[in-house]
């Protein structure tokens, strides 16, 4: 999330692995849940972080009561890096 100074200063880091990984078909993809449920003023916080920081990899939100949204949740410590692969299926476990 937003205040999250570990959050914010893994960013940088995210792009560059974002942009090696879309070589081979990968992808970043960064969900900030202060954003749920399209909470437009955390969604423009967001924005400028993320311009402000160079990280251009796409970043999403969702409505917190859908699945993904629940999931997100109940992540309790940040920042959190999840491998997905092709099919949606968490592969290991969690980068804290």
């Amino acid at each position: 999330f937003s205040g999250c100074k570990p959050c914010v200063a893994e960013l940088g880091e995210l792009d560059k692995l974002n942009k090696k990984i879309s070589e081979q078909g990968g992808e970043v993809i960064g969900i900030n849940v202060e954003t749920l449920d399209g909470n437009e003023q955390n969604i423009e916080t967001a924005k400028q972080i993320l311009e402000t920081k160079g990280a251009s990899y796409r970043n999403i939100y969702f409505d917190s009561a859908s699945d993904a949204g629940k999931f997100s949740l109940g992540i309790m410590a940040f920042p959190t890096t999840y491998v997905i692969d092709k099919n949606g299926n968490i592969v290991g476990e969690p980068l804290l």
